[in-house]
């Protein structure tokens, strides 16, 4: 069998137009409504309870929020452990000596 056979042959199926037997057709579409899946009722989700970031989530945008993140854990890095290898501008003094915040003591004292 060539090509030329193998053309001929598709254009006699191509022009066979027969309609499927009525019987036939019934059948296969009862046989689809039965194979097709019963949902199941529709009901509400459950509302879901918001967590300890939600009002973050709803104020600073999604790239925002690991900037935010990062800054406020290197904000607490830099307050804990201070750079004690800082020199004031123009003196001997290292920033560890300088008391930039004095306590009330001072000030509380009698007499």
């Amino acid at each position: 069998m060539d090509d030329d056979d193998l053309d001929a042959f598709l254009a006699v199926a191509r022009d066979d137009r027969r309609e499927a037997p009525s019987h036939l057709l019934a059948r296969v579409l009862a046989d689809a409504h039965d194979l097709q899946p019963v949902s199941a009722p529709l009901s509400k989700p459950a509302p879901k309870r918001p967590d300890a970031f939600w009002f973050i989530r709803q104020w600073v945008p999604a790239g925002a929020f690991a900037g935010l993140a990062t800054a406020a854990l290197a904000g607490f890095w830099l307050g804990f452990a201070q750079p004690s290898a800082l020199e004031w501008p123009g003196t001997q003094a290292p920033l560890d000596m300088v008391e930039l915040i004095p306590s009330l003591d001072g000030w509380l004292t009698e007499g």
